[in-house]
Parts: C-alpha cells; sequence; structure tokens
C-alpha cells in the first residue's frame, strides 16, 4: 500500500493511501518508423510496427491512412495490449520541405524566323526543360511554342512553370519592276515592292550606287549602260527583315536594229521573202513592208502582190520605248510567161475556134505585134492587140487545112530588150 499527504500553504494537512499492482506482463513493443521527410503538398502514411492491439497516433492522423501535412511535426504513436492495458510508445519526426520557387527566364521572348534563343530557369538547383531543350543553352525555335521547365531543390522538391516564346516569320521578299530592258539613257523604271506581309520598313539597293527607303513603288534612274543587281531588304511590323537580290534584274542597252533576207530579189511568179531579225537588245518589234502591210512578229515571211521595189523597215523597240531602225531594199521582178497553142478547130462549136498566144506578164504593152503566114510566106493575119487571136479565115473566106507559120514580137517590160517568138500551128476542122 502506499500513502500520500498534501500540505497547503497554511500547513494543513490530508492523508489518502492507495494500491499499486505489479503485472509480470511485458508491454507491447511499437515502432513509429524512422524520421522521414518530404515535399510540401505530398502525402504520407503513418504505420505503427508492433505486437500491440492498437494504435494511436496524435495530430489527428490515423494509422495505415495517408494524410498531407502542411508543416514539420514530431508524431506520436501510443500502442495498447488490450489484454492487460499495457501501453507503449514511439515518435518520429517528419520534416516538410517547402517547394522551391521556380521562374522562368529569357532573354527576349519574341523572336523572328532564324533566331537563337536561350532560356533558364531560376529558384532551385537543377532545371529540367520539355521539347528537347537544355538549360542555359542556346537553341533555334522555329514555330511559337509554350516551353515548361521543371525545378528540382536538393530536396527532390520540385516547381513547375511555363514561358511562352513568339516566333514571328521572315518576310517573304518580292519584288517587280515596269521595265526590266532599256535602250536608252537615262533609263527610268518603277520597282514595287510585292514583299508579304507588307513592309513595315524597307531598303532598296539599285546596283548604280543609288539607295532608298520608300515604300511601295519606287523610281530608280540609271546613266550608264549595263545590267545591275536589285536588292530589297524588307522588315515587318513585328520587326523581321529579310532580303532579296535578283542579279542583272534590269538592263539598259543600245539598240541596234538589224535584219537579213534570204534573198533581195524574187519573181513575180515566187514573190516570197523570209526576213531573220539580227537585231540586239531589243524586246519588240514592228516590220513594215512597204506595201501598206504591217507584222510585230521577231521573224517573219512577207508575200508582195506585183512587181516593184520595196522598202523593207524593221523597227526594234526597248521597254522604256527607245528604237532604232533598218531599212532593206528589195525587188519583185516581172516575168515573161507566154503560151502558145500547136493547134486549133476553127468549126463554129465554140471550142477552141481562135488561135490566140497567151501572154500574162512581162511584155510591154504597145509593142505587141502577132502575124500568121501560109507556107509560101503570104500574110493571112495581123494584129497589135493582144486580147485579138485568129479566127481561120483569109480575106472573109476559111484558110485550108494545114500547117501555118506565126511570129511574135514584144518587148520586155523589166529591160526594154525585145523579144521575137516564131513557131508553127495546125489548123484542124
Amino acid at each position: 500500500m502506499m500513502h500520500v499527504t498534501g500540505t497547503d500553504a497554511n500547513q494543513c494537512q490530508n492523508t489518502d493511501s492507495f494500491f499499486i499492482e505489479y503485472s509480470t506482463d511485458l508491454p507491447p513493443i511499437v515502432s513509429a518508423g524512422p524520421d522521414s521527410a518530404i515535399c510540401f503538398g505530398e502525402s504520407y502514411t503513418l504505420t505503427a510496427v508492433g505486437n500491440a492491439d492498437l494504435y494511436d497516433w496524435n495530430n489527428q492522423v490515423f494509422d495505415g491512412e495517408p494524410f498531407t501535412p502542411n508543416q514539420t511535426n514530431t508524431y506520436v504513436v501510443i500502442a495498447t495490449d488490450i489484454s492487460n492495458g499495457c501501453i507503449s510508445s514511439d515518435t518520429m519526426e517528419l520534416v516538410v520541405h517547402p517547394l522551391p520557387i521556380v521562374t522562368a527566364n529569357t532573354l527576349d521572348s519574341v523572336l523572328c524566323e532564324g533566331e537563337q534563343a536561350l532560356l533558364w530557369g531560376e529558384g532551385a538547383m537543377t532545371y529540367v526543360w520539355n521539347n528537347g531543350i537544355t538549360d542555359s543553352v542556346w537553341f533555334t525555335p522555329i514555330v511559337s511554342d509554350t516551353y515548361t521547365v521543371i525545378g528540382y531543390d536538393q530536396y527532390g522538391c520540385t516547381d513547375t512553370v511555363d514561358i511562352s516564346m513568339v516566333v514571328n516569320p521572315l518576310p517573304q521578299v518580292l519584288f517587280s519592276t515596269d521595265m526590266n530592258y532599256g535602250g536608252c539613257l537615262e533609263f527610268c523604271p518603277t520597282f514595287t515592292d510585292l514583299s508579304n506581309p507588307p513592309s513595315e520598313s524597307v531598303q532598296w539597293n539599285f546596283g548604280n550606287s543609288t539607295f532608298s527607303n520608300e515604300l511601295g513603288s519606287v523610281l530608280a534612274c540609271y546613266n550608264n549602260y549595263g545590267c545591275y543587281d536589285v536588292t530589297l531588304i524588307s522588315t515587318t511590323a513585328e520587326g523581321c527583315t529579310d532580303s532579296l537580290t535578283q542579279q542583272n534584274f534590269v538592263c539598259v542597252n543600245e539598240i541596234i536594229a538589224s535584219f537579213n533576207p534570204d534573198v533581195t530579189e524574187q519573181l513575180i511568179s515566187n514573190p516570197i521573202f523570209e526576213f531573220t531579225n539580227t537585231s540586239i537588245n531589243a524586246t519588240s518589234y514592228q516590220w513594215f513592208f512597204g506595201d501598206n502591210t504591217e507584222s510585230d512578229f521577231v521573224n517573219t515571211i512577207h508575200t508582195y502582190d506585183s512587181i516593184g521595189y520595196y522598202q523593207v523597215v524593221l523597227v526594234a523597240y526597248a521597254q522604256d520605248g527607245c528604237s532604232d531602225t533598218a531599212v532593206v531594199v528589195v525587188k519583185v521582178n516581172d516575168q515573161l510567161i507566154i503560151y502558145v497553142p500547136n493547134a486549133f478547130t476553127p468549126d463554129g462549136d465554140q471550142l477552141n475556134d481562135v488561135f490566140l498566144p497567151i501572154l500574162t506578164a512581162g511584155y510591154m504593152p504597145g509593142t505587141y505585134e502577132f502575124a500568121i503566114y501560109n507556107r509560101w510566106g503570104e500574110r493571112f493575119f495581123y494584129t497589135e492587140d493582144v486580147n485579138e487571136g485568129w479566127d481561120g479565115t483569109f480575106k472573109g473566106n476559111d484558110a485550108q487545112i494545114g500547117t501555118y507559120t506565126y511570129t511574135i514580137k514584144f518587148k520586155d517590160s523589166m529591160n526594154n530588150k525585145v523579144y521575137s517568138y516564131n513557131g508553127r500551128v495546125s489548123l484542124i476542122r
């Protein structure tokens, strides 16, 4: 039996007694587990190990059930042996590490296509990026994208943050001109910017030591012969720049008009001439054939309708309207064409009743003579009219059937030469 006496401030006392009963049973074995650490926001499960029937944890934690602590704490487990009421306890410390505060950083979040970028994280020890990016290593983004970095501190706790990067396309630089080829100085074509998207600013280099920052269309003048490279540097509203150089884009050269006919003279029976253009530095052409006809072909073939001399003119043009002219004279000669039948039948059937030589070209009007003679040299017929023939009569009577001689004389219309033809014709009834 045990006694206890209590004394107050007035020295008054009172006594009580109680019995202590000792059990020979051992207390239960219990282990709360080793001290541990987690990152803020992670869950943890406390599970006691031992031979007790019941395990009770402080801080409103239940054995074997996960919970999410928000700060570092010491946890106590009380193990109870229900059969004898013996208890024992154990403790463990659970450290809750705060998460790192990670930031994603870049030198420039708005880039132009082809430019390099640098991404790096801060607030942790190591950093892992998506899209194959390495922290603090230059790379070339192709398209606009969002990049994610995970930062790890010394405890393995992480924070994740995104950063967006805009990649603006380079302009598709293109330009044109109203004239590529000139022939006169000064030569002043107009250049037009056709870039897409439209240029916010430009730099023109016209290849002749002249420059311009004028938007849209711009006039440039060349004072010396030659071919020139033209360059346009286009900058978009986002500040992205690209350039285009077109080599020998404009040329200004002296025009020389020239051509060659295949022949300079043809007979009226074949009055066809082929003209080969040998002009230099021209872009368009105009032919004038001297017979009130024209053509704009590069090379051409022309047919004339009548004899004579023709002045063929070729005008060669450049795009600026500058021109040069070449002239060649061709000639279509007359051709003697005569047909004389060798028989006729003056029988009144209206078929081959008249003996008439046919002259279609080559004779001089007013010089024609046509006569018929019998075998004794007596003249039966004579005329100076090319349209009049012998009807087979003599002095109003039918001439006898037989062979007669004819003579034809006339002058050549081209050279005044006298031609004389003799032959025989048969009169048949």
